[in-house]
């Protein structure tokens, strides 16, 4: 956070060895592999399937499109990494958007945080709270979608 904030240039490092150096922002947003997009962005790991299209990931019964343009790995086992201000809620029946059940919502003032469950995989959710989210409770189950500005798909977990 502190090095984030204050440094022009930082380094994420993992067992004495540089994962990836330059300036914060760009780190944040383009992290080289999944251990610096975890380490800097809180982001959900999810280990899944691309379709021989490039255009759909899939894990235990959920799918979810890939925008056209969006770079992706080839096709097999990938690494879906979404930041937590990726993930949003929607209603459902709309297209793109996933089914999961709320596991936990901390309240934070004028952000929640929600644990969810899609498929057989966890991800986070961080969202600007509203009366709407104030609703949302564990045990519940709710749609969202996915801001892919937010994620980053690689072949491997680093």
């Amino acid at each position: 956070g502190e090095a984030m904030s204050l440094a022009d240039r930082i380094a994420v490092m993992r067992a004495g060895e540089v994962e990836q150096a330059g300036e914060p922002g760009i780190l944040y947003n383009s992290p080289a592999n999944s251990f610096v997009a975890e380490f800097l962005g809180g982001a959900s790991l999810i280990d899944c399937h691309l379709d021989g299209s490039g255009r759909v990931v899939a894990w235990s019964g959920v799918s979810l499109p890939v925008p056209a343009g969006f770079p992706v790995p080839p096709a097999g086992p990938v690494v879906l990494a979404i930041k937590p201000e990726g993930v949003s809620f929607a209603e459902g029946g709309e297209k793109g958007v996933v089914q999961a059940l709320v596991r936990s919502r901390e309240y934070a003032g004028f952000t929640t945080a929600f644990t969810l469950l899609a498929g057989d995989r966890v991800l986070k959710a961080l969202v600007v709270s509203t009366p709407a989210t104030a609703g949302i409770v564990p045990g519940e189950n709710v749609f969202f979608r996915v801001d892919w500005r937010h994620c980053s798909l690689y072949r491997e977990r680093r």
